[in-house]
């Protein structure tokens, strides 16, 4: 080989690169205590809600979820407005450095909208969330009565 330094600098920059290169996401963040609420027959929509912990170095963002129950699925928060307490759709969940967004009810949450069947208690649905990287998390999420708050 003519150039045999340039190959193992070559070879060496792809191995050091690799090694640096940062995790998805979905790596980086766990989900605790998922819960849905059920549903009774013909109400088309429910909401979902868990812990969701960030475990990385940096701030992270969920952007979106998305669940083969529903039609739409959409990140909500409750905020007041003119004195009345009202749902609006977020753009994603801000995930800061090493801590935790609880998702709840009265709070942030995903919204399950045009359901395709009733959520029935006992029951399990799944929804994925996805990260501002492309990367995403599949969550196992058990149905538990209207009245669960967590």
């Amino acid at each position: 080989m003519k150039y045999p330094r340039l190959f193992f600098l070559v070879i060496s920059m792809v191995f050091s690169s690799a090694a640096w290169a940062e995790k998805p996401v979905s790596d980086l963040v766990t989900v605790e205590n998922p819960f849905a609420r059920a549903t009774a027959p013909g109400m088309p929509m429910s909401g979902a809600f868990m812990t969701v912990l960030n475990h990385g170095e940096t701030e992270h963002f969920v952007v979106s979820a998305n669940s083969a129950i529903a039609r739409n699925v959409e990140l909500h928060n409750h905020i007041k407005e003119g004195g009345m307490m009202r749902m609006r759709r977020v753009a994603h969940f801000h995930l800061k450095p090493g801590q935790k967004k609880v998702l709840k009810p009265g709070g942030l949450h995903i919204m399950l909208m045009g359901l395709h069947n009733a959520l029935t208690e006992g029951d399990s649905i799944n929804i994925e969330l996805q990260f501002e990287d492309g990367s995403s998390k599949s969550v196992n999420v058990p149905v538990k009565s209207i009245s669960a708050a967590h």
